[in-house]
């Protein structure tokens, strides 16, 4: 219906990857098993970090390095597999010619330690964990290559596309819009904090 065609549009892709288990393309895991670092651990860790790792038993023994090379190339090898996947999308985008109307927000639950600090998975503080990628592309609206260090939330993304969208803000939340930010200047208004929450396992508990 003509009518159809002038309204905004929202689409989401989720996917699995990258994500354990570490099993990745043959190619991508060749490529990147002789470039990976092995990370260095620091031998005075924090208890709570000490405790993270022994729950999930790599702190003694600690991981052969070889099976940390092994787990690297594979989570290596599965984000540039994630990023051929989204690169699909945004082609789809391009060719149906809705990139300077689509705005494309990248961003994932939590992060991966990758052997960081001697830890795995996430459930810490350490910036590898709490710190998302959050990659937004709008093409004549974004600067290509603008960088924002401006602190945020997930829950700000609620906000920022309903904000992009021309809708009414939906009232009592807790996140704000951020596509002031989205042009690259500063906002003197934005206020930088966020929070995050972690219920701690207990041992013996």
């Amino acid at each position: 219906h003509s009518n159809q065609a002038d309204r905004p549009f929202a689409a989401l892709v989720g996917y699995v990857l990258p994500h354990c288990p570490f099993v990745a393309p043959a190619e991508l895991f060749d490529y990147y098993y002789d470039r990976v670092p092995i990370p260095e651990i620091e031998p005075h860790q924090p208890p709570t970090v000490q405790r993270y790792r022994a729950h999930r038993r790599i702190l003694e023994p600690p991981l052969p390095a070889e099976r940390i090379r092994v787990a690297l190339a594979s989570y290596y090898a599965l984000c540039d597999y994630s990023d051929q996947l989204i690169g699909q999308v945004l082609d789809a985008v391009d060719k149906n010619g809705l990139s300077e109307d689509t705005l494309v927000i990248y961003a994932s639950d939590h992060g991966e330690m990758a052997g960081a600090h001697g830890c795995w998975w996430k459930s810490c503080y350490y910036e590898g964990s709490a710190g998302i990628p959050l990659i937004m592309r709008q093409p004549g609206v974004i600067p290509e290559g603008t960088v924002s260090d401006a602190v945020c939330n997930l829950m700000d993304l609620g906000p920022t596309m309903i904000d992009v969208a021309g809708a009414q803000p939906l009232p009592n939340i807790d996140g704000r819009s951020m596509k002031s930010l989205l042009d690259g200047r500063p906002n003197e208004d934005w206020v930088d904090e966020t929070f995050s929450e972690l219920v701690d396992f207990q041992s013996g508990g």
